[in-house]
């Protein structure tokens, strides 16, 4: 009986041991992970986007030092082959291809669009500038968790300027980033000198056909948007 009563308590003890031990490892926070680290995943899923077909509905506001407020819905289509990031605000389009950049103000049945040759494609792509970031180490990085956006879990990121380093053009002082796990964008929260850029999916799909994109090119002349 005694020996019987002994392994009761033994058994016993060894059970509260184990939940203490799992409380404590529950309890313990993870290691710190180096910026650098963060940066390569963050550089690692934006490549993952840059070779994505999506097309994302965002909600966009926009803050000026001001405090003006301008807020607009935007949808855009992500291509892999070949490259193309289309934005449609309204009726303002632009298209950035692997060869040369168009902006076009209002759809008319033969108005042309002002482009601009060379300087797009995926070397001015968001991989592009946060590669600049890992490299010219100006920035730090920090892994934000993970978010449910737009019905889909995200990565968040936040990058910031280090005091006293120069800015990259088209990054600002601070950028909140939000990935998908194929890398689709799904919210973005710039913040620059003359104020704050933002915007948050509200619906992601993925695949691109070609007739999706025609029906919004042809509406500009698609004589003027060559090679989409």
């Amino acid at each position: 009986m005694v020996a019987t009563s002994d392994r009761r308590t033994a058994t016993l003890v060894v059970a509260l041991v184990a939940m203490v031990f799992a409380v404590v490892v529950a309890g313990t926070p993870k290691p710190h992970r180096s910026s650098e680290a963060v940066l390569r995943e963050l550089v690692s899923l934006l490549y993952r986007s840059d070779h994505r077909d999506a097309r994302v509905e965002y909600d966009v506001e926009r803050v000026t030092t001001v405090r003006r407020t301008s807020r607009t819905q935007v949808t855009t289509w992500f291509r892999d082959q070949p490259y193309l990031v289309m934005t449609l605000a309204g009726d303002a389009l632009t298209v950035v291809t692997a060869s040369y950049r168009a902006s076009c103000i209002a759809a008319t049945s033969n108005g042309d669009c002002l482009q601009e040759a060379g300087g797009g494609g995926r070397v001015d792509s968001s991989v592009g500038i946060f590669a600049a970031v890992h490299v010219t180490h100006r920035y730090s990085a920090v892994d934000l968790g993970r978010r449910n956006i737009a019905g889909e879990p995200a990565r968040c990121f936040r990058v910031e300027l280090l005091p006293g380093a120069e800015v990259i053009d088209g990054l600002g002082t601070k950028v909140d980033l939000c990935l998908a796990g194929d890398g689709v964008l799904l919210r973005s929260e710039i913040d620059k000198p003359g104020g704050r850029d933002s915007r948050v999916a509200v619906s992601a799909r993925r695949g691109v056909s070609a007739a999706e994109i025609a029906r919004v090119v042809v509406r500009y002349g698609d004589h003027t948007l060559r090679g989409i």
